[in-house]
């Protein structure tokens, strides 16, 4: 089925983990020594004293023996109780973090997709244009996935339970686009009242102008008093309850159980009496609780619409952006704009001669969003985007500006729901001032207006500027640095907010001599920003919405007017102004999700990777990489963070690069081959991964000889690039001999804090190849791997030519008859343990078995075997190769069901014994 359920997402969570099950306690060894020494001890006592008590001390043995075993058991037991316990407390304190990301993913989709309760009870949304919105009709509530970053490390019932529970989102609204016709099918009373949601939403969210209603016979009375069936001329059609809707138009009707459905009807609602259905849609379902409304609330809403559509179209009328003609001045030096009218004369304001900067105040419900939207709007239809940029800011919910952003002026949108990319305007603005003060002085000028300098007008247009404050405490004191030398520099303020009091610094207000107030409830506030209560007297009903009064410096008294209300329409139509729809990149656009090696610069020496975001200098540097020039990076990340592609990247990008294997043998001759290879690169992908999948003593000795060639590195001119999710023992050492450090995704804050990054920057959802490195932020470019090339088995397989030859392998036995088929019969095949029977002719044909045990007490065949033979150790029985071949290096790693060849004066060789 085809739900609209797209809405804003959440700040980013730490994933959610449940502790590790513990470690299963080793079990001990039966202390038999320790039972059976009082036992001999007692008997002893009792030979020579004859003595009862001596046999008492005897049965210590067995006490003390099984005491240990209860013990033992006990510590069991107490290991599964607490494990229990945590579990417990870890799942309660998850559901309740769930809970919480839940109820915000809820807000956030209610928010976009309010349903007709919530649109009654805000006024402002009512009619508002909405680009999520527009199309669609929300059915109900119901039951949703959600994508909650759920960690897997931890299995079992509990968890199970848990990552269920956090993926299913529960009374999130239902959305389906009006598409096609809807029909409620159910009894008719229910029925009715279903209807009556649906068609009231429709009629909250879609103004008269955008959408007209036709009404059938079966349409009830209070459908007559909606503004869309009285006064719409609309295109665009809703039939309700009509046989015969007209053609091309939106249906929504309703029929009984036993009824046919209606023709063209694509979606089908069936409710029982409690409003619990099913929303079918060609051939899926979704559970849904429907709204329903009664016929007095329906009417009452009606009657809403109805007086805010008279208020439209009252004494006072409604003032259309498009009816409005623009007189742009001289953008250098002047940004007059229609943003509204005055009875029958336009309203002009200049943010640059009656400004620099400007405050509006408004209630909520005030039209405040909306003169801010004309203003904008206006500033993009009267000079282009090389003479005005604009940064609007939403802090209100994210909503009002986003249409905006098809408009080339439109640098970005900061809103509450991305703190990341509203701290990053910070940096960008601090920056912004840098670069203008530069541009002008490198000209000998002293402000924007002079001839010489090529600088476009930024306006930065606030709504909610107390919000943005309370989320953004640092950036009151650049915006302070703004009002304070913002003429100069060409930068302007638009600020925004319910009331002026304790939310607009002295100092900013002192300059910001443009002041505007729409309705306000205060009459302080209305004297702080224009000197009289006019604002205050404003009516709160529909006909005071969008009426303000403007004061300028100069103005003896504040002027009335009413502000341009703009539509989809207007934006539309004034983006295809611009020919060019791409904009420029702009100097706080975020860095791309995804960078293409194609489009990655030459450098003049070394390898371009990436790009960094060098925000301080407004400006975007390639990262670069220096083979046998620096010593090397050490990149940590989580799965699927871009450590694999960074390392393909460096692979296809410079040919004399040594690629250290992932399995583990070819990774083992590679390391011990790589002190003689001339190669100037070195790469080696989750070397933490490969370090752990060696036992011991592999992985000790791995680890000194990387450390070895690591700190050698310089002076033999190569670099090194190793990456790994975490770095703890041996790797830190590893890691502090690398200076270049990569930060990629990782999925625990703990985790990031401990690998040098800060708990403000830590984002687990960031794209692949997104990184911190050297206090910037860089995005990898993103390789696609390359068809890796077939490796040679490490393990060649072993034909034996001369004896004697002995085979160690625990359980010998079992491997007789495979060792015959693949040697072939002319061998003598014995046990170690007869080996004295064996003469000094037939030693050049015989094959000794066994396990290290016989071979051990076989003293002189081992000896024989060390001096003039060969032995083939089996990898099972790595403990015991020093003792069977007084070698001490360790023998080159071979992994299960592997082999090693021993010959005097020889080095150790891994083989396979056949195919």
């Amino acid at each position: 089925m085809t739900y609209v359920l797209t809405s804003p997402q959440p700040t980013a969570q730490a994933p959610l983990t449940l502790p590790a099950p513990p470690e299963p306690r080793k079990r001990s060894a039966i202390p038999l020594a320790a039972a059976v020494v009082p036992i001999l001890g007692g008997l002893g006592m009792y030979a020579l004293t004859q003595s009862v008590i001596a046999l008492m001390f005897a049965a210590l043995g067995p006490v003390m023996l099984v005491a240990t075993m209860l013990d033992a058991a006990r510590g069991k037991r107490a290991d599964a109780r607490r494990y229990r316990k945590e579990i417990r407390r870890a799942s309660a304190d998850l559901t309740v973090h769930i809970d919480a990301q839940h109820e915000a993913e809820r807000a956030l989709r209610w928010h976009t997709h309010p349903d007709v309760a919530r649109l009654t009870t805000h006024e402002e949304e009512l009619w508002r244009v909405h680009p999520q919105r527009e199309g669609t009709v929300v059915v109900g509530s119901g039951t949703m996935g959600v994508a909650l970053d759920v960690a897997r490390g931890v299995e079992g019932e509990e968890a199970q339970r848990l990552r269920a529970y956090a993926m299913t989102l529960e009374r999130a609204p239902l959305v389906l686009p009006l598409d096609g016709g809807i029909c409620v099918r159910a009894d008719p009373l229910v029925a009715k009242a279903v209807l009556r949601a649906l068609v009231l939403q429709v009629c909250c969210t879609h103004a008269p102008d955008r959408l007209r209603l036709v009404l059938g016979e079966d349409a009830e009375e209070w459908m007559t008093q909606l503004p869309h069936v009285r006064y719409s001329n609309a295109e665009r059609v809703l039939a309700v309850a009509a046989n015969d809707p007209p053609p091309s138009a939106l249906s929504m009707g309703w029929c009984r159980q036993a009824d046919a459905l209606p023709a063209g009807c694509r979606t089908v609602i069936d409710v029982d009496a409690d409003l619990r259905g099913t929303v079918s849609r060609d051939s899926l379902q979704h559970d849904v609780r429907a709204e329903a409304i009664s016929a007095k609330q329906a009417l009452a809403v009606a009657a809403v619409l109805a007086g805010k559509a008279e208020d439209t179209r009252g004494s006072e009328p409604v003032v259309h952006f498009a009816d409005l003609v623009q007189h742009p001045g001289a953008a250098h030096r002047e940004l007059p704009v229609v943003i509204g009218r005055s009875g029958s004369a336009q309203t002009t304001l200049d943010i640059v001669s009656d400004g620099p900067h400007a405050v509006v105040v408004g209630t909520t419900g005030s039209g405040k969003s909306e003169l801010l939207v004309s203003w904008a709007l206006a500033l993009c239809a009267a000079y282009p985007p090389d003479q005005v940029t604009l940064l609007l800011a939403d802090f209100k919910g994210g909503t009002a500006f986003d249409p905006l952003l098809a408009l080339p002026h439109v640098t970005g949108v900061l809103t509450d729901l991305n703190g990341a990319l509203a701290r990053r305007a910070v940096l960008s603005l601090q920056a912004e001032i840098r670069r203008r003060e530069q541009a002008i002085a490198s000209v000998g000028a002293r402000d924007i207006t002079d001839e010489r300098v090529i600088l476009s007008r930024l306006v930065i247009i606030v709504d909610e500027f107390a919000a943005m404050l309370r989320q953004l405490p640092e950036l009151d004191a650049v915006f302070t640095d703004i009002a304070a030398r913002g003429r100069a520099l060409g930068m302007h303020l638009i600020l925004g907010a319910q009331r002026a009091a304790g939310t607009i610094r002295d100092a900013t207000l002192a300059n910001t001599p443009l002041r505007i107030a729409l309705r306000v409830t205060d009459s302080t506030d209305a004297r702080t920003i224009i000197g009289t209560d006019d604002a205050a007297q404003i009516s709160g009903g529909g006909e005071g919405k969008g009426v303000a009064y403007v004061r300028r410096a100069a103005d003896a008294t504040p002027q009335r007017f009413r502000s341009a209300l703009s539509t989809a329409d207007d934006i539309a139509r004034l983006s295809e102004r611009y020919p060019a729809p791409v904009k420029e990149e702009s100097w706080w656009d975020p860095l791309p999700p995804r960078v293409a090696v194609a489009d990655l610069p030459t450098p003049a020496r070394g390898i371009a990777v990436g790009v960094a975001d060098d925000t301080e200098n407004l400006r975007r540097v390639p990262v670069v990489i220096e083979p046998g020039v620096e010593r090397g990076w050490w990149v940590l990340g989580g799965p699927r963070s871009g450590k694999t592609s960074l390392v393909e990247l460096l692979v296809q990008s410079h040919h004399d690069t040594v690629r250290i294997p992932s399995d583990a043998e070819l990774a083992w001759d590679c390391l011990d081959e790589l002190a003689m290879l001339p190669a100037t690169l070195v790469v080696w992908d989750d070397v933490d991964s490969a370090l752990a999948a060696w036992p011991e003593p592999f992985s000790r000795e791995a680890s000194e000889r990387v450390e070895q060639l690591v700190r050698a590195a310089g002076s033999r001119g190569q670099t090194w690039v190793l990456t790994a999710q975490r770095a703890s023992g041996v790797l830190s050492r590893i890691a502090d001999l690398l200076p270049g450090r990569v930060l990629l995704a990782v999925p625990s804050k703990l985790d990031h804090i401990a690998a040098g990054g800060s708990s403000t920057d830590h984002d687990p959802r960031k794209p692949p190849g997104r990184a911190l490195m050297a206090g910037a932020e860089v995005q990898f470019a993103v390789c696609d791997p390359r068809q890796a090339e077939p490796h040679p088995d490490p393990a060649p397989i072993f034909h034996p030519r001369r004896g004697p030859i002995g085979v160690v392998a625990r359980g010998m036995q079992q491997r007789v008859n495979a060792l015959r088929e693949a040697w072939g019969t002319g061998w003598n095949f014995v046990s170690v343990g007869d080996a004295a029977a064996i003469t000094q002719e037939a030693l050049d044909h015989t094959i000794f078995l066994g396990d290290p045990e016989q071979f051990q007490r076989a003293w002189a065949t081992l000896e024989l075997l060390r001096n003039t033979g060969t032995l083939v150790v089996a990898a099972e029985c790595l403990a015991d190769v020093r003792m069977l071949t007084g070698e001490r290096a360790t023998p080159p790693f071979a992994r299960p069901g592997r082999w090693w060849v021993f010959r005097s004066g020889a080095r150790p060789r891994r083989v396979r014994l056949h195919a």
